[in-house]
């Protein structure tokens, strides 16, 4: 599911598999207009697939990006090959994580569970006690 410099509110409340390589389950981009996404407590991502270090590509579950771009986050994202990021705020995008919102890793390796990059992007509310039980992992 992708918006980008959509005006107003876009939902998931599914089930997303990803495999391959580049891949994004939820997708926000705003950098005009507030593009905002609630992902619900009946969400469920699998960030299956790979990572190409030729191209330092990876899957995301959920990707928001822009100072105009907001989630709320209350499904599970789960980590489940190599390389996944679960969560990623970029240049300003924010994420606020609810109660039942989850980042599990299931399998695989070298994965990231939040990753947050640039000047005004914050991912609120990360659960104090996370399991990173696979391989080089953070």
């Amino acid at each position: 599911m992708a918006a980008e410099n959509v005006e107003g509110t876009i939902t998931h409340n599914g089930d997303i598999q990803l495999n391959g390589v580049n891949a994004r389950g939820v997708y926000l981009y705003g950098t005009r207009v507030d593009t905002h996404a609630d992902v619900t407590d009946t969400s469920t991502i699998l960030v299956g697939g790979g990572f190409n270090a030729g191209t330092n590509t990876r899957n995301y579950g959920v990707w928001v990006q822009g100072s105009h771009a907001t989630a709320n986050v209350d499904g599970i994202v789960n980590l489940d090959g190599v390389g996944g990021i679960g969560v990623h705020a970029r240049q300003g995008g924010v994420i606020d994580l609810g109660n039942t919102a989850e980042v599990n890793f299931i399998g695989g390796s070298d994965q990231i569970g939040y990753f947050i990059h640039g000047n005004g992007s914050a991912i609120n509310n990360v659960a104090n006690d996370l399991d990173v039980s696979t391989d080089n992992s953070t």
